[in-house]
């Protein structure tokens, strides 16, 4: 079985809770094409699937190398996130990106990679939706077209992560 997030005793809250919230969020799933490029409609089917969290700054939200908790992918709100990987290699962790609000992380392994490839951790309060794996399967056989979208935007992102490492080896 897979491992939600970390809440911290927080109750994960339905965006139907805070339509503000929602709306900002399919604002950023279609304009900024956070996760793929998707249609006004699509990115609502996503956001009514995901769950309002809040984090401290200095939380780690994934852990390079967990299959347990490659369950689940994030949007942020607000706030802001620093990604490092490598951390058990010779030269320790290499800072990867840093980033903030209509960023996804987590997705790769939601799309097949059934381990985090880096770690992600807040840099500053953030306020994020999470997906989880079963929603997001519910999702992709409802909307085809957008999994098909999703997909081909996963290829994209894990060829570029690549190559960007490669410069770093």
């Amino acid at each position: 079985m897979t491992q939600a997030p970390d809440t911290s005793g927080q109750r994960l809250r339905p965006l139907i809770e805070a339509p503000a919230l929602a709306a900002q969020a399919v604002a950023m799933l279609h304009e900024l094409r956070a996760l793929a490029p998707m249609t006004p409609d699509e990115a609502r089917a996503v956001v009514a699937l995901m769950r309002l969290l809040n984090y401290p700054s200095g939380a780690t939200l994934l852990r390079e190398g967990d299959a347990g908790s490659a369950s689940h992918m994030l949007l942020l709100l607000d706030g802001e996130v620093s990604i490092d990987a490598g951390a058990a290699g010779p030269i320790g962790a290499v800072a990867i990106s840093v980033l903030g609000p209509g960023n996804i992380v987590g997705e790769m392994a939601l799309l097949g990679n059934n381990v985090r490839g880096a770690n992600v951790t807040t840099t500053k309060v953030t306020r994020l939706l999470v997906l989880d794996l079963v929603d997001f399967r519910l999702l992709m056989a409802r909307h085809p077209d957008l999994a098909e979208t999703i997909d081909a935007e996963a290829q994209r992102r894990a060829h570029a992560i690549r190559g960007d490492l490669r410069v770093i080896a």
